[in-house]
């Protein structure tokens, strides 16, 4: 099912919320990374976030990791937890480019475990 995001992907965003605003059965989170690659992993195999204030938003998954680093992630954290994150953007601007207290997400890291 392909995921209905709040706002134009034209515009560039570290993340972006579900429409609905909430985690269907079959939602899934996306993934974008600065080479154009794109990935995706369903909610319901979520099964554990964590907040790191130093290293970033460790994702576990059924059968993966997901770390999240940059700065000022607490609302992706947030968001995550509610299970409104529809997509995760890797390096979504210039990191010059970004308000110091804006979130930016400087690296996206994906293994299997």
């Amino acid at each position: 099912m392909r995921r209905s995001l709040v706002g134009d992907r034209s515009e560039p965003a570290p993340f972006r919320h579900l429409t609905d605003g909430r985690q269907g059965l079959d939602s899934r989170i996306g993934f974008r990374f600065i080479n154009g690659r794109m990935k995706s992993l369903p909610y319901s195999h979520l099964i554990e976030t964590e907040f790191d204030p130093d290293s970033g938003v460790i994702l576990q998954f059924v059968g993966h990791r997901i770390m999240v680093s940059g700065r000022n992630l607490v609302g992706l954290y947030l968001g995550l937890e509610d299970g409104s994150i529809g997509e995760i953007v890797e390096q979504h601007v210039n990191d010059i480019a970004c308000a110091e207290d804006a979130p930016f997400i400087q690296l996206i890291t994906w293994e299997r475990v």
